[in-house]
């Protein structure tokens, strides 16, 4: 089984699922993302919607998979569909996010110049530093290499291992039991709960 970086995918006969440490990666982009929006006092409501929205869509992973089980074909397996449904709509949404969504509040086209400006004043109220500043190679690496940056890295990226443990995993165990993986993709559901 080939692997990549912060990705095991997990396929057996008795429970075939696609969940990968990729989503921690995603989630990580996706917070980085927002920050460039919002201040430190709006960032946590919308953290808190982001990480919500997270959990449901966990929970009904299980019932997607349930459902795409359904689908009875001769050479492609259950798996195989759940992959090629779940990849088709990441790569579509991806494809649309990349030509929607703006890089920053200065580069938004919808905003108009003085609602851009309004956008980066605010930033720069939240932020020390100016924004949309040149990314400085050699102090950037002078300040990862800050014992007290590595040590919380360390840390940091060990969060994600926690959490997915359960969701990368469970599966795994409820079909060792014996169940069928219909059977271990409904009762692995619950779990978000």
């Amino acid at each position: 089984m080939p692997l990549k970086l912060g990705s095991l995918p997990v396929r057996t006969p008795q429970c075939s699922t696609s969940q990968t440490n990729d989503h921690t990666y995603t989630q990580l982009g996706s917070i980085f993302y927002l920050t460039t929006f919002y201040k430190r006092d709006e960032i946590a409501f919308r953290l808190a919607l982001f990480y919500g929205a997270a959990t449901i869509a966990g929970a009904f992973s299980g019932l997607i998979a349930f459902g795409v089980f359904q689908i009875h074909h001769d050479s492609i397996p259950g798996w195989k569909f759940l992959m090629i449904i779940e990849g088709g709509i990441t790569v579509l949404l991806a494809a649309f996010a990349v030509w929607w969504l703006p890089e920053s509040a200065a580069k938004c086209r919808w905003l108009t110049d003085e609602e851009k400006a309004m956008a980066n004043a605010r930033m720069l109220q939240d932020s020390s530093k100016a924004t949309d500043e040149k990314l400085n190679i050699k102090l950037a690496v002078k300040k990862i290499l800050d014992w007290r940056i590595m040590a919380y890295a360390i840390l940091a990226f060990s969060y994600g291992t926690a959490s997915s443990i359960v969701g990368n995993f469970l599966p795994q165990l409820v079909g060792r039991l014996g169940y069928s993986s219909i059977k271990t993709n409904l009762y692995t559901v619950a779990r978000k709960f």
